[in-house]
């Protein structure tokens, strides 16, 4: 029997590209990476799209919270670790933590 892997954590380095004016990682691209990393956890699960799209289900972002100690800086290293809360029917919750240092609490909710 195969063991769930329980957490999983994809690390970054932010670049220019990703700051916002204030040279710190934009709020929209912390989104987008909440997301990637939330994929890369359901695939390695066995609930990614395509594992679901073969018995006609799909999971999708319904909520996402966030607070803040601060923002990873220009040229910082972080990373963002996901694991499932609850999983109830209909939905999930995962959460996620980055370096207690920048993340207080970030929660997504699928459903």
């Amino acid at each position: 029997m195969t063991q769930l892997k329980v957490l999983h954590t994809h690390h970054y380095h932010l670049t220019a590209a990703q700051c916002n004016a204030q040279s710190e990682l934009a709020p929209s691209q912390l989104i987008q990476q909440i997301i990637e990393v939330a994929t890369e956890h359901a695939d390695i699960l066995g609930v990614g799209f395509k594992d679901l799209q073969r018995h006609g289900n799909l999971w999708v972002l319904s909520r996402v919270a966030f607070e803040m100690k601060r923002f990873p800086r220009l040229l910082e290293d972080y990373s963002l670790t996901t694991w499932i809360e609850a999983a109830t029917s209909p939905n999930e919750t995962s959460r996620f933590a980055a370096e207690a240092a920048k993340f207080s609490d970030t929660r997504a909710q699928y459903g």
